[in-house]
C-alpha cells in the first residue's frame, strides 16, 4: 500500500483527515481538505476510515426551500485510498435523499447513520462496515 496519493497536483496520506462529498457539476466525488478549506482531488471512488456522516440541516432547508441541489451531505474520515473496488467488508448501503431522510440511513434497516468502522463512497452510495 502506498503512504501518499497524487489527485491534481495536491498529496494525500493516507490517514489525512478528509471531507468526501458528491461533486454536483463532475460524475466524481470531491476530496476536500478540513485544514486548508480546499478540494484536493476528485475520485470516482474514494475509501475512508472511521467515517462520520454529516448533513447541514440548513443547507436541507434550502434544498427543499429551493428544489435546487446544493452541497450539504459529506463524510469525513481518514483517507484509505481512491479509485479502488468497493473493499469485501463494506458489505452495508448508507443512502441520503434530502426529500426523503433527514440524515444519512442504512439502506436496509431504515436506521439513521452517524459513524461507521469504514465507508466507500461509489456512484451514489456509500458502501459501510460498521
Amino acid at each position: 500500500m502506498k503512504d501518499m496519493v497524487f489527485l491534481n497536483d495536491y498529496s494525500i496520506a493516507i490517514g489525512q483527515k478528509v471531507i468526501v462529498y458528491k461533486n454536483l457539476n463532475r460524475n466524481c466525488f470531491s476530496i476536500k481538505d478540513p485544514k486548508i478549506g480546499r478540494v484536493i482531488g476528485y475520485a470516482i471512488s474514494v475509501t475512508l476510515r472511521k467515517p462520520i456522516f454529516k448533513v447541514s440541516l440548513a443547507g436541507r432547508n434550502r434544498v427543499l426551500r429551493d428544489r435546487r441541489k446544493n452541497v450539504h451531505a459529506v463524510v469525513i474520515g481518514e483517507f484509505v485510498c481512491a479509485d479502488e473496488p468497493i473493499p469485501s467488508t463494506a458489505n452495508r448501503v448508507a443512502y441520503y435523499n434530502p426529500y426523503v431522510t433527514e440524515s444519512f440511513i442504512d439502506e436496509h434497516t431504515k436506521e439513521p447513520l452517524s459513524e461507521a468502522v469504514i465507508a466507500h463512497c461509489q456512484e451514489k452510495r456509500v458502501y459501510f462496515h460498521s
